[in-house]
């Protein structure tokens, strides 16, 4: 069973910026700590037995955001550590140095949020790349349009697991009314064969107001048909699995999907705002000063417009340099944000 954590999206608890990495080699974990610590901001609290953790965990059971966990310890060879962390309800990433079918099934029944295979420098990357989607996925909004109640939880908790805050519908239209509802919603996975209007139609409807860079859609099918594939991608789906799926193949997609939004909003993001002060630019007044202009003036509102100039600004840069012109335009931006 799916269980959040203190530091759950949903929680009112604040300040989750541990986490816990639990290794018995030294060298491991040193380098794990570091890469932690240095390319995610967060703050790594370790432990090299399964004894350590659970003194750790007693004395600040609160504010870890998940746990790095060696699959098999000295004092924890069969996976204790797993069961144990995930008791506490902390989240849980789960490193291997042995990898078989039998591995993949215990730590799969241990629901933790991922395993990474000990191989080499991209193992620890992958680590990092985990922890990084963690702490991105407790912000963004996934939709499961599915009939099937069982098959809507499991989808749910699949998510849920991996820190998106999931939403559920049981049909198209219920889907589209819970769209309007929540506009930040980034992906929809969405079965083909449901009662009312089917997946076909559902993304068809959604794609007159979302484009593929706004919005990812996931299709679903356990038909087995390879057209319903093709369909669903032509109709304006942006990804396709048959049912049932593997959990990493999901995860995979998933992920993915919501990587290429997040790139795409990134793109638009720079190419709108200027990159000394990240004030936004000309690019961005010209494409969206009419519309608010317009919209100012269905609503009755007046709109007013100033131009400003930094006097004497050519002298700064004579007398100390361009670098210090650049911080006074930088300072003078944060001004105009804090009025504004």
């Amino acid at each position: 069973m799916y269980h959040s954590s203190p530091c759950a999206p949903t929680s009112p608890s604040k300040g989750c910026n541990k986490i816990l990495i639990v290794e018995d080699s030294k060298f491991f974990r040193s380098v794990l700590q570091r890469a932690v610590e240095v390319r995610t901001e967060l703050t790594a609290v370790v432990a090299s037995s399964m004894a350590e953790a659970r003194q750790i965990v007693d004395r600040e059971h609160e504010g870890f955001l998940l746990s790095l966990l060696d699959l098999n310890l000295p004092d924890a060879p069969q996976g204790e550590i797993v069961d144990y962390i995930q008791s506490r309800h902390i989240p849980a990433i789960v490193f291997t140095g042995k990898f078989d079918e039998s591995v993949r099934e215990s730590i799969l029944a241990k629901n933790v949020i991922d395993y990474v295979i000990k191989v080499n420098q991209n193992s620890l990357d992958q680590v990092v790349g985990l922890i990084s989607r963690f702490q991105k996925n407790r912000s963004v909004k996934v939709l499961v349009v599915e009939d099937s109640r069982s098959a809507n939880e499991y989808v749910t908790r699949l998510l849920q697991t991996y820190g998106y805050i999931v939403l559920s519908a049981f049909d198209g239209q219920d889907a589209l009314t819970t769209m309007k509802k929540n506009p930040d919603i980034a992906i929809v996975i969405t079965d083909y064969n449901m009662p009312g209007m089917d997946g076909f139609e559902l993304v068809s409807r959604l794609r007159e107001s979302h484009s593929k860079d706004e919005l990812a859609i996931i299709g679903l099918s356990g038909g087995g048909n390879p057209i319903l594939s093709a369909k669903f991608l032509k109709i304006g789906a942006n990804d396709f699995l048959n049912k049932p799926f593997l959990r990493e193949e999901f995860y995979c997609r998933v992920n993915q999907n919501i990587e290429i939004i997040e790139t795409f909003q990134n793109l638009k993001e720079f190419a709108m705002r200027d990159f000394l002060t990240g004030l936004y630019n000309r690019r961005f007044m010209i494409q969206s000063g009419t519309k608010m202009l317009e919209l100012a003036k269905r609503q009755g509102h007046q709109v007013c417009a100033a131009l400003m100039d930094l006097d004497y600004f050519k002298s700064i840069n004579d007398t100390y340099g361009h670098d210090a012109g650049d911080l006074v335009i930088r300072n003078t931006a944060k001004r105009l944000e804090h009025f504004s």
